[in-house]
């Protein structure tokens, strides 16, 4: 009987990168495993196996294969790249940063390394050492227009928009079909103000890449923003459904997606998604649907039930947790819809938005009760809820202001100011009286992220609200008080707000004061908020 020849480490580890690089993972992932149980210390093997199984969706894993390799083999630059693109996959960014900074000081002349390494930190905001990562980038690769155009977006996010378009016209030689290099030339035309050529561009980015559902989300975004809402909802209503865990994981059929059939004596589910403030908007529809439906089922995020439930009595609400939709036996649907794909079909133009008093419904018990007790500490005053901050993943930054530069509004007199920012701020409150002199009420009773009815109720008790673009400037507008709302121009200027107006359809309540940007270098917020304080100034003496 002869004795089967043992596969040498090298041939095994070559089979295995073959079997990978054809995407035979589960063949090449046994190569990889055999040659760690020969031997444990095999850092090169052990590399490839955390690379697979972040290919195969394990970051978790991934990450602890790849650490291990590395406190084996701490030398390999390649490495250290690798295990900073798993970290940037699970938005660990300062962690991915600092293994590509291992990596640099390995090998200064892995060029990888800097364009990783620039990426994570655009991630946290630090564009100017962004900048110098792509510089390093670009002096190893001076012909990569990918790189050309992530200089591009760097310098635009440091103000420099000639260095930026110089970035990108050189971007557009050596990769001229690239829809990333479009997408951020279009977004310093929108920046500069130019709306139109943005338009232009992003339409240019859709056709040389027809399939990408970022840049037609893109498209679709400059097309409301451009006051093309039909073109704007077609374009969005299927291209914000990703597969990516960030995304909104479209359900699966049956029923059939309604599209605008008749609904007479149809039952239809509507379910919720996205945060609580994308819910509050899209509920401007619910009624019209209702009104279409034979029977309709809401199924709405749990702080938002108790409110569905009080507004829309002529649906049915159920709480549901965003996994698992709660469909009961007997339920017989004949369509279903989400909540935000509603304005396909019912808010094409901007004659379709209803001009009501509150689409939005607080406890009348709560508020009426919450406003007593704001009255007898304002004493006479007015009462003005303060809401300043965005937790929004991708703009949150873009859309949020400080307390600190609220000076203008805070020292207007007969004022009581109310403090509706969810969230810990105690700090930046305590800073303010110091700064201003004035006391922002903070009703303990009250937290919007445990009680979305108790902060429905507090909302109404306003007189009037002044938010940055947050989930408190949505609950306002939704329940038809008094609204000002604080709006950056560019990046945290999101879709629904539209260009140029001083409205919003959604809201008819609502007064937006858009920064204008006259003065760079300094906070957004500053232009908006001087032009609200002086006009508050009037409304409290009764003139506004």
């Amino acid at each position: 009987m002869t004795r089967k020849r043992p596969v040498p480490k090298g041939e095994l580890l070559a089979e295995g990168l073959n079997l990978h690089k054809a995407g035979r993972l589960s063949e090449a992932e046994a190569c990889y495993r055999r040659l760690l149980a020969a031997d444990p210390k095999f850092a090169r093997a052990r590399a490839l196996l955390g690379t697979l199984l972040h290919q195969a969706g394990n970051s978790a894993l991934a990450i602890d294969e790849l650490e291990r390799a590395i406190r084996d083999q701490p030398g390999e630059a390649d490495m250290h790249i690798n295990l900073g693109g798993v970290y940037h996959a699970v938005d660990r960014f300062a962690d991915a940063a600092e293994s590509c900074r291992r990596a640099i000081r390995l090998n200064p002349d892995v060029a990888a390394a800097y364009l990783n390494l620039g990426e994570a930190l655009r991630q946290v905001g630090d564009w100017k050492d962004a900048l110098q990562a792509y510089q390093s980038y670009l002096r190893l690769r001076p012909t990569d227009g990918v790189g050309r155009g992530a200089l591009g977006d760097t310098l635009k996010e440091l103000g420099d928009y000639e260095a930026a378009m110089a970035a990108f016209e050189e971007a557009l030689i050596y990769a001229p079909e690239h829809p990333g290099v479009y997408i951020g030339m279009s977004d310093l035309m929108f920046r500069k103000r130019l709306p139109g050529t943005a338009l232009l561009l992003l339409e240019k980015a859709a056709a040389t890449a027809p399939r990408d559902r970022d840049v037609n989300r893109r498209y679709g975004e400059m097309k409301f923003l451009c006051g093309d809402l039909a073109g704007g909802w077609d374009l969005f209503d299927e291209n914000r459904f990703t597969l990516d865990d960030r995304g909104i994981v479209r359900r699966p059929t049956p029923p059939p997606y309604w599209h605008g059939e008749d609904l007479t004596n149809k039952h239809i589910l509507v379910w919720n998604e996205q945060a609580v403030g994308d819910e509050t908007l899209y509920a401007n529809s619910l009624s019209d649907l209702i009104a279409r439906a034979g029977n309709c089922v809401l199924a709405c995020s749990e702080r938002m039930a108790p409110i569905f439930a009080r507004s829309f009595p002529g649906a049915e609400v159920r709480a549901w947790d965003g996994m698992q939709l709660p469909v009961r036996a007997g339920d017989c649907f004949d369509f279903q819809i989400a909540i935000g794909s509603l304005g396909r079909y019912l808010r094409r133009d901007f004659a379709s938005f209803p001009k009501h008093e509150g689409y939005l419904k607080a406890d009348p018990d709560k508020t009426a009760r919450l406003r007593r007790k704001y009255e007898e500490v304002a004493g006479g005053r007015r009462i003005v809820g303060l809401a300043w901050k965005s937790a929004h993943r991708v703009y949150g930054l873009s859309k949020s202001a400080t307390l600190a530069e609220f000076g203008t509004i805070l020292e207007v007199p007969g004022t009581l100011f109310v403090n509706l920012q969810y969230g810990d701020c105690a700090e930046e409150i305590k800073a303010a009286k110091q700064k201003f002199g004035v006391e922002i009420h903070q009703d303990p009773e009250i937290d919007p992220l445990a009680d979305m009815d108790g902060f429905f109720a507090q909302v109404a008790a306003m007189d009037l609200v002044i938010s940055t673009s947050n989930s408190a400037a949505h609950v306002a507008g939704a329940l038809n008080v008094p609204t000002w709302l604080l709006l950056p121009h560019g990046r945290g200027a999101l879709w629904y707000w539209f260009l140029r107006r001083e409205d919003s359809p959604w809201y008819p309540s609502m007064k937006i004061f858009r920064a204008t940007g006259a003065v760079t270098g300094q906070p957004w917020e500053i232009d908006a908020i001087s032009r609200a304080g002086a006009l508050l100034a009037q409304w409290v003496r009764g003139q506004g």
